[in-house]
């Protein structure tokens, strides 16, 4: 019995920690139309953060920002939880990492799932200088160059059936996203924030030259030994695209594997991202 008690606490004290625990994972990406002006630009991706707390003020996950330097932070959807009532905390967080660099915020499944909520949101975050992208662009300059940055907010039904189910969910097209966001500027380096990895080689039509996504919590358990994830949010085992840096063609996608809810042997993430 003391055997099973000493076993029971230690798998509660290794959860605790693993749920706690916030990593950062590095990595430079050469992007082949990238202006030369932004090689070396470095990105903070973050996502997924639901109802996750980081310490007082989000504190831990601040101070672990900070030391990394960004030029620009992005937060890829999922700041708050479909359930969510108050706002308040996630706009404070948002501020304390605008003073480290610009933000810019695009939206995830929840945050469609929670219009009302979302818009107060938004509507705050703007109001203290997020950039707070929903199926629109922003011009970012650099010395003499210009790149764009492109936020994609897919409807609900891509995520989920309103029955509540994960069957024959319809696909994202290059004709959906360009629906959305618009024509991609020809000639001009695109990034394009995007919840969902999963549509990779549609965003790659489309004409993003790098895409950050997240949604899929490193697949909730990483599997040992692997770079693979066993679940995803559509609840499909050994899911594609968890973690890491993908390549299609000519496009690069980044997928963090966020910040929030249950995680094993999966802490939570930051992503740095160096460009050249």
């Amino acid at each position: 019995m003391k055997i099973l008690i000493a076993a029971v606490i230690l798998i509660i004290v290794f959860l605790l920690y693993e749920n706690t625990r916030i990593s950062v994972s590095r990595y430079r990406v050469t992007c082949r139309s990238l202006p030369k002006e932004f090689r070396g630009f470095r990105i903070v991706h973050l996502s997924d953060l639901h109802t996750k707390r980081f310490g007082k003020n989000y504190s831990r996950l601040v101070d672990r920002v900070a030391p990394l330097h960004p030029d620009i932070i992005f937060f890829t959807g999922d700041l708050i939880s479909r359930n969510e009532k108050k706002y308040a905390h996630k706009v404070l967080l948002m501020k304390r990492l605008m003073e480290i660099a610009p933000v810019y915020y695009s939206l995830g499944n929840h945050e469609v799932d929670n219009r009302e909520l979302t818009e107060k949101l938004a509507e705050k975050l703007i109001e203290e200088g997020v950039h707070v992208l929903v199926n629109s662009k922003e011009i970012l300059t650099r010395e003499s160059a210009q790149i764009e940055i492109y936020g994609l907010a897919l409807e609900s039904y891509f995520f989920k059936n309103p029955t509540g189910d994960f069957k024959q969910l319809p696909p994202v097209t290059k004709a959906e996203i360009t629906e959305l966001c618009g024509k991609k500027t020809d000639n001009m380096f695109s990034v394009l924030l995007a919840h969902s990895p999963l549509p990779f080689s549609e965003y790659e039509k489309w004409g993003a030259d790098i895409v950050f996504s997240g949604h899929m919590h490193g697949g909730i358990i990483r599997i040992p030994f692997t770079k693979r994830g066993l679940l995803s949010p559509e609840r499909k085992f050994f899911p594609d695209f968890t973690e890491g840096v993908f390549r299609k063609f000519g496009a690069n996608m980044v997928v963090s594997r966020g910040l929030g809810k249950l995680r094993i042997l999966n802490p939570s993430e930051i992503v740095l991202v160096s460009l050249k």
